[in-house]
C-alpha cells in the first residue's frame, strides 16, 4: 500500500485529484480505480484525511492500464508487467502475442468453416427442422 501523503507544501493544500476527477481524467468508474488499487496496480497516494490523491503519473499510469486491457491482457498480467525486470516483460507480451495469433487462426478456421457451409447451402438442412419422434 502507498502511504505517500500528498500535500502542496506551500499552502498545505492536498495536491492530485481526487478519485471522482481522475476517473473522468482515465475514462473509468471510480468503482474500477478502487478494484485496480486492490490488485496492485494503479496505488494511489491518500491525504492526511486518507481520501485518494491520483496524480498526473497515476493517471498516465491508469491511461496505460486501460490500453493494456484493451489490448486483451489481464490485471494479473498487466501487474507482473508494471513490477516485472524488462526480460520478464518481454517474455510475458511474446507469450500473450502468441495466445492472440492462436485465438485469431482459431477464429480464422472457424469463419472460414462457416463460409464452407454456406456456400454449400447445407444451412437449410438443420437437425431442428427433423420431425421430432
Amino acid at each position: 500500500m502507498n502511504s505517500h501523503v500528498y500535500e502542496d507544501g506551500a499552502s498545505g493544500r492536498p495536491q492530485g485529484k481526487l478519485i471522482s476527477a481522475a476517473a473522468r481524467a482515465i475514462g473509468v468508474a471510480a468503482h474500477v480505480l478502487r478494484h485496480w488499487e486492490d490488485e496492485g496496480v494503479l496505488i494511489p497516494g491518500r491525504e492526511a484525511q486518507g481520501h485518494r490523491r491520483y496524480t498526473r503519473v497515476d493517471i498516465t499510469r491508469g491511461q496505460q492500464i486501460r490500453y493494456a486491457q484493451a489490448l486483451g491482457l489481464s490485471l494479473a498480467q498487466i501487474r507482473a508487467f508494471l513490477h516485472g525486470f524488462p526480460a520478464d516483460r518481454a517474455m510475458l507480451l511474446r507469450s500473450h502475442h502468441d495466445e492472440l495469433l492462436h485465438r485469431a487462426h482459431a477464429l480464422l478456421a472457424s469463419a472460414s468453416t462457416i463460409s464452407d457451409v454456406l456456400a454449400s447451402g447445407s444451412v437449410r438442412h438443420c437437425p431442428a427442422d427433423l420431425p421430432r419422434p
